[in-house]
């Protein structure tokens, strides 16, 4: 019999269509895109230069400080030194401040900071480059921070006693208490990643509608990347995104699809998620992101080649290790699991601080649980942290501020550092604030279903209503629909590893059969508690299938519980 009802399932909307166009009229309902112009916002891509800065949250007065302040530089001539962040957010930020500002007659210094040697940000540990370009006589007379600096105090004060000026421009959270460090002007917005305040920013400076198009391609990769909503500014943004990689990506891009066997004119955000995505963070998560960066700015055809290679190379090491890392991080989880800890804390010595990100979403992903991995090193501990729902992972890690030499990020993400000695401490902390504010309502998985629907719906027509309703991902997650009443035919084992299902369902009611797929069935259920012959509900992800340019109705199995 089954056993596998681990979720709670919450029907959003009790109607049940009976055709698709009533289907389309219940996921409208379901996103609460009733008015005509909330439709037309979703569903048809905006020209970009439409979205003003205040939409996205940016203040006037703060963007007119960095003109004046980049005309002066200009006029005098002076050395600019952007400095960014290695993930792909702050490669593609980095990537269209160097290429915007290049072309506005500015002499620039990009630089991607790396993880072990200078830390998350700009930091007292960057000041060493900042030597180094002093004792080479390039001292920068300007320095302007793309996706990272809200919360670089001590080295802004540092940098002012040097007298280097400082731009920010971020999107992370300012720090409750401090406010924003001092520079000569702070532009920063949550509702973009920080490549998105980086495009609008310069946008509004150089006024060249074709020079920072020919950039969208970077701004939806690094929207897409950084898990920004697809709703909204965000889905514009996106939209736009694929748009330009379908139609006119960089070369460094393409060459990058080439060695991941992706064919760009057909790319879709899932493209970037799990193709370019883990690829342009693969450098910055194990050695250094700057031929990342070269990769996104070069126009060399041999370059970009041979940078693209060494990226897929890179990438193929960081899933193996990843793999290794994973197994000792799970068996932790599993014991405080155990243990009815709200939030999960794993930690090794052995771990590379490049990879903790990825361990820290899969166990959020896998347990429910908001997830802190920490890389232990000789004698600091670098946090990973990752959250779910609505619970705010950098206001928590803020509770046990005083263990932490640093700490930042926003809702769903965050990181920091600490002293080895302050382990212990930081963990009974962050535990002792979970059980305070974390409820049990916060951890409970759902399912989130649009509608029963009844199985004559689900056929190749269906492909045109997903495909209007794409992009998926957060605020506008993928539809699952139920069916009540089906009869389980068979179950065939398919694979290489045979870990998925191709399952077999009567619908009585329809009088068809039909074909569901459970991915990974075999390490989510076993095979001794679906009974064939038996009567469940199920709830059904239905998807698009591309083979040799025909689309198909795809049906995977989610859950599925038996009728009593």
């Amino acid at each position: 019999m089954l056993q596998c009802e681990t979720m709670q399932w919450e029907v959003i909307n009790k109607k049940t269509p009976r055709d698709l166009a009533e289907m389309r009229k219940v996921w409208l309902e379901n996103r609460e895109l009733i008015l005509p112009e909330r439709q037309k916002e979703f569903f048809e891509r905006e020209e970009m230069g439409k979205i003003s800065c205040e939409e996205i949250g940016l203040e006037r007065e703060e963007i007119e400080k960095v003109r004046v302040r980049l005309l002066r530089a200009r006029e005098r001539k002076e050395r600019v030194l952007i400095y960014g962040d290695y993930d792909v957010d702050g490669n593609c930020a980095t990537a269209i401040t160097w290429l915007s500002l290049k072309k506005w007659g500015l002499e620039t210094i990009p630089f991607i900071p790396e993880r072990k040697k200078h830390g998350y940000g700009l930091t007292m540990k960057s000041m060493k480059k900042i030597d180094e370009l002093m004792e080479k006589g390039e001292k920068p007379d300007l320095i302007v921070t793309v996706d990272n600096g809200i919360v670089a105090f001590e080295a802004a004060e540092e940098l002012k006693k040097r007298a280097i000026d400082l731009i920010i421009t971020d999107h992370h959270k300012k720090d409750e208490k401090k406010g924003s460090p001092e520079a000569v002007a702070v532009v920063v917005s949550s509702k973009v990643c920080g490549a998105g305040v980086a495009w609008f920013l310069w946008r509004e400076i150089i006024e060249k509608e074709q020079a920072m198009a020919e950039m969208l391609d970077l701004l939806g990769v690094a929207t897409v990347a950084d898990q920004m909503e697809v709703l909204g500014i965000n889905r514009q943004l996106i939209k736009n995104g694929l748009y330009c990689l379908q139609t006119k990506a960089r070369l460094g891009i393409k060459k990058l699809a080439e060695q991941a066997g992706m064919d760009l004119t057909k790319i879709t955000k899932e493209g970037i998620d799990y193709g370019l995505g883990p690829r342009l963070n693969a450098l910055g998560r194990l050695e250094g992101g700057l031929d990342t960066l070269r990769l996104l700015c070069t126009g060399n055809e041999k370059q970009a080649e041979r940078l693209a290679g060494k990226i897929e190379a890179v990438n193929q090491r960081r899933r193996e290790m990843t793999e290794q890392m994973w197994k000792e991080a799970e068996e932790q989880a599993r014991e405080q699991m155990k243990q009815k800890r709200k939030v999960l804390i794993v930690e090794s010595k052995e771990w590379h601080e490049g990879i903790v990100g990825l361990l820290a979403s899969r166990l959020v992903e896998t347990f429910s649980r908001p997830a802190l991995v920490m890389c232990v090193d000789e004698e600091t501990t670098v946090v990973s942290a990752r959250s779910l729902g609505s619970i705010d992972i950098t206001r928590l890690m803020r509770k046990a501020e005083k263990c932490m030499l640093s700490v930042g990020g926003h809702l769903l993400a965050g990181g920091g550092v600490m002293e080895n000695t302050n382990r212990e401490a930081f963990r009974k902390q962050i535990w002792e604030a979970a059980e305070k504010e974390i409820t049990s309502e916060d951890l409970e998985a759902k399912l989130i279903i649009e509608s029963e629907v009844p199985s004559s719906l689900l056929t190749d027509e269906l492909v045109e209503l997903l495909e209007d309703f794409a992009p998926f991902g957060q605020g506008n997650s993928e539809p699952l629909v139920m069916i009540k009443k089906m009869q389980l035919l068979a179950i065939d084992i398919i694979g290489k590893e045979e870990n998925h299902w191709r399952t077999w369902w009567w619908d009585k009611k329809s009088q068809a059969r039909i074909k569901i797929m459970a991915w990974q069935a075999e390490g989510k259920w076993e095979k001794g508690k679906w009974e064939e012959g038996g009567e469940y509900e199920i709830v059904i992800r239905p998807s698009i299938n591309e083979w040799q340019d025909r689309k198909t109705l795809q049906l995977e199995l989610v859950e599925g519980r038996e009728v009593c």
